[in-house]
């Protein structure tokens, strides 16, 4: 059984991202992301690439290919970068533990009040 079960976004969070450059192009990896994500892996714990890229949206033609398009790039951007292929998703599980996303904004449990805002941080 693993510890914990990691959600980690793949845009700006995992790979280096800038603006949208089609399904199949991946940024760089984020040298401390991928460190933390193999020694994750390393402890036993599953980790899921979580990137809304792979959602079809709009259930149009273009949305799904570029959905399966991203699906098979990221899975050859692990295999090359973390040394294996992780799961994908882009759907929330109660099965993860943390999830990790440039866009997210961590609330307190049961306060409603949010961490960023806490560390007078600005989004």
């Amino acid at each position: 059984m693993p510890k914990d079960v990691h959600a980690v976004d793949l845009d700006a969070t995992l790979a280096q991202y800038q603006d949208w450059e089609g399904a199949l192009k991946i940024g760089a990896p984020v040298a401390e992301m991928v460190k933390r994500v193999k020694a994750w892996r390393a402890a036993g714990d599953e980790v899921f690439i979580f990137p809304a890229r792979v959602n079809p949206g709009d259930d149009t033609f273009e949305e799904g290919m570029n959905a399966t398009l991203s699906y098979l790039s990221i899975a050859a951007w692990c295999k090359e970068n973390l040394g294996e292929i992780l799961p994908i998703t882009h759907e929330k599980s109660k099965r993860f533990t943390a999830i990790l996303d440039d866009r997210a904004d961590q609330i307190i449990p049961n306060t409603g009040v949010s961490v960023t805002e806490l560390m007078g941080a600005t989004q």
